[in-house]
């Protein structure tokens, strides 16, 4: 029979009906206030794209931060909404059905929204396309590109497939819902002559079959490629090998947390109790409570191996989690309601209900996002080798108001989509709830009717708009009242003198707002710049701070800076403050120093020899005894220095140089001697370049392991090769499948279409 006109089918579509009706004023403000957002975060963007990465919380050495989070977070929730889908619908789960749409609804916009966050970290962004001009196919990257790509079609494919039921469904009581003009013709398209015939439903459960079997192995293998990114790196924290598993249970975790939350939102907006029941509620808590009891054994056996490891770095980085003025407080909570929280809540039943469930999936959500804040941002502050001479500023991460925006710009478009998408077809599969058996829809009709008929008996009152406007602006008023009461925001001054080896003086000033990790700097203020002397203060100039709170004032070689009765230049910086920030200052001290290296070869024994000296202002030399040293050579990442002397009576110093220091191509090593943060000198640095080093041949023989091969290795072609196209041969069976729908309509229903147009 054809069932998409039957009394059954229309008592379900009274019910969910509202995506039929003319958006409210409640909707259009919802829409608005997501749409504002979104585009908050785009004009972050351009800022981003403008002025660089300086302006986010990300340096050299914490090169990943929040973006990477929400790439890593939003694609395992991607994962978990396909990954069930699949699973349900292939174990024929009846209860579930009416979570199948919700599930594919985040299954593709999270798809949709993730991999951009990869994006916002290159700094290059317009080079992507070289990803595609020259992959390289024995690259992690190249596999999880590949991976995103053919998971987002396939995804996008499968929920169309899911749609078509109830496309026809909708295409058959357009009279009924009184749908307009152009969704009638959207709904005849995209139902492709679905008309519920037993061939036409055979063929179009065996392609939801078959979509469904080939998207649990790909999203898992997915997710795993993008676990093994991590897992190939020999960084401390990164280098396990049980981070596969671990990623696809934490996807899993925090898919079935997302989906019980949407599912409370959509229950209570839009009174679908009889579709989202009780059950569904009851059934999904206690797989979370399941999953929370395997995510702490997980976690405790990767956590139990690292304790073990005697490597100093493993103490350094475990000394993070559990340091309280570090991120001890982020480890403790996250730990306890992630493992915990859903065991105590869902496990004692005087505790367990409706909403209880919903605001312990939502706090899981909250609690596995900081998991993955923790498992990459303390790991890239705590490198394989000790960083030297780096700013603290440089080496911690906070991220900007650009990354946060960024991400709640992500968070609106997530829901923008779902409030969109919930205008074209009920959020649970109507079609599919038809197919359950032992439920009288008669009934549940004629009581859909009456109270139709009592409503249109008794005209329902208009919400009161007024009431909800004068709240609004209630809001914002003492929003704005609280903002202009508040205290001013205290601000820091940091300044540091700084002598280049090429002899230039580099004065550095920071303004910083905030305190602990929520400092940030302060971009576009102006430091107002004196020098104190005898006679007062004289004016230098103003310089005005960059997006990260910096201003630089570099002055040239051979020009002196006046000094007082003690030799110290003694410059003043002052901030003036703001509306929401407060004055600051900073008195910068320093005397000149100059740096000189010698070399040479006594007893076949190298030698260098630093100088440490003063001007006097009769332009004699004036050694500098007792002054702390730091001599080394210059490698690629951070300084490797050789020893840290202090210079005799002399100013000097020699040490020897060792044979084994690996140089270029020609031997040639820069070396350096660098006297750091003096509180008289500040930090000065000198260089040369010996021919004292190693000879080193850099070219590279590259085997069929190494990731900078020429070629990769024929077993790794052979078997992406199988998979891809073992996964992209069912896919075009699928859809070829489909497309026979159109000639399976029988010839009686054609011939009425045909004689109706």
């Amino acid at each position: 029979m054809t069932m998409n006109t039957t009394i059954e089918a229309q008592a379900l579509l009274s019910e969910h009906k509202t995506f039929a009706k003319k958006p409210g004023l409640g909707w259009i403000l919802k829409v608005v206030l997501l749409a504002f957002v979104f585009c908050i975060g785009l004009y972050a963007l351009a800022l981003q794209i403008i002025q660089g990465h300086i302006i986010t919380g990300m340096r050299d050495n914490v090169v990943w931060g929040v973006y990477i989070v929400n790439f890593v977070f939003i694609l395992g929730l991607s994962y978990a909404g396909a990954l069930l889908a699949g699973i349900f619908h292939l174990a024929r789960v009846e209860w579930a059905k009416p979570l199948q749409r919700i599930l594919k609804l985040i299954t593709v916009f999270s798809l949709m929204i993730g991999p951009f966050y990869i994006l916002l970290c290159l700094g290059r962004p317009e080079r992507l396309f070289n990803l595609f001009l020259y992959p390289r196919i024995q690259s992690p990257i190249i596999w999880d590109v590949i991976a995103i790509v053919t998971d987002l079609i396939f995804c996008i494919v499968y929920m169309y497939f899911t749609y078509i039921k109830d496309f026809a469904l909708l295409r058959d009581n357009a009279e009924f819902l009184h749908l307009s003009k152009w969704r009638q013709k959207l709904y005849r398209f995209l139902a492709m002559g679905y008309q519920n015939t037993p061939e036409q439903a055979k063929t179009l459960n065996q392609a939801l079959d078959i979509m469904a079997a080939i998207i649990i192995p790909t999203t898992i293998i997915a997710y795993s490629l993008l676990a093994w990114l991590f897992g190939m790196n020999l960084k401390v924290g990164w280098h396990s090998s049980i981070f596969a598993p671990f990623f696809v249970l934490s996807a899993v975790y925090s898919g079935v947390a997302l989906l019980i939350v949407i599912m409370w939102v959509y229950r209570k907006a839009h009174k679908i109790e009889k579709a989202l029941n009780d059950e569904h509620f009851i059934y999904l808590g206690f797989a979370l409570l399941v999953l929370s009891l395997f995510y702490g054994y997980f976690y405790f056996s990767d956590y139990i191996t690292d304790w073990y490891n005697m490597q100093k770095t493993y103490n350094l980085l475990w000394h993070k989690y559990f340091d309280f003025s570090q991120y001890g407080y982020h480890f403790v909570i996250s730990v306890f309601v992630v493992a915990f929280l859903p065991m105590i809540v869902i496990g004692f039943p005087w505790f367990r209900s409706i909403n209880s469930i919903a605001l312990t999936s939502l706090l899981v959500l909250g609690g596995l996002w900081m998991m993955r804040y923790l498992m990459i941002v303390p790991v890239l502050e705590t490198p394989y080798l000790p960083i030297q001479d780096v700013r603290p500023d440089w080496v911690h991460y906070s991220a900007t108001w650009i990354e946060w925006s960024l991400t709640l710009a992500g968070v609106a478009l997530f829901i923008l989509l779902f409030v969109l998408v919930s205008r074209l077809a009920p959020i649970v599969p109507v079609s599919e709830m038809l197919e359950k058996k032992g439920e009288n829809k008669l009934v549940i009709f004629y009581k859909t009717q009456q109270k139709l008929a009592a409503k249109k008996q008794k005209p329902a009152a208009r919400p009161n708009h007024v009431y909800s406007i004068t709240l609004f602006l209630l809001a914002l008023l003492l929003g704005g009242t609280g903002a202009l009461a508040q205290k001013k925001t205290k601000t820091r001054l940091k300044a540091y003198y700084e002598k280049l080896p090429d002899n230039y003086k580099q004065l550095t000033f920071m303004l910083i707002k905030g305190s602990g990790k929520q400092m940030s700097g302060v971009a576009g203020a102006g430091i107002k710049l004196t020098l104190l002397n005898q006679e007062g203060e004289v004016p230098l100039t103003t310089l005005t701070t960059n997006a990260a709170g910096e201003a630089l004032l570099r002055i040239e070689p051979g020009y002196s800076l006046p000094v007082d009765e003690k030799g110290y230049t003694v410059i003043m910086a002052r901030y003036a403050g703001h509306d929401s920030l407060k004055a600051a200052k900073k008195k910068l001290k320093f005397m000149d120093l100059t740096l000189d290296l010698a070399f040479a070869v006594v007893d076949s024994v190298k030698q260098i020899t630093a100088a440490a000296y003063q001007f006097d202002s009769l332009g004699n030399k004036n050694p500098v005894p007792g002054l702390k040293l730091s001599i080394g050579v210059e490698r690629l990442y951070s300084n490797l220095y050789l020893q840290k002397v202090k210079t005799g009576t002399d100013g000097t110093v020699t040490i020897e140089f060792p044979d084994d220091i690996p140089g270029d191509s020609t031997g040639a090593i820069t070396v350096i001697a660098r006297v750091n943060e003096n509180k008289k000198f500040g930090t000065v640095t000198k260089t040369a370049r010996i021919n004292w080093g190693t000879v080193v041949d850099y070219t590279i023989v590259a085997n069929g392991r190494s990731l900078f091969g020429d070629e990769a290795p024929l077993w790794m072609i052979i078997s992406v090769f199988i998979i891809l196209s073992g996964a992209w041969f069912h896919f075009i069976l699928a859809i070829v499948k489909v497309l026979r729908i159109k000639k399976l309509v029988p010839s009686e229903i054609r011939s009425t279409q045909a004689n109706s147009k």
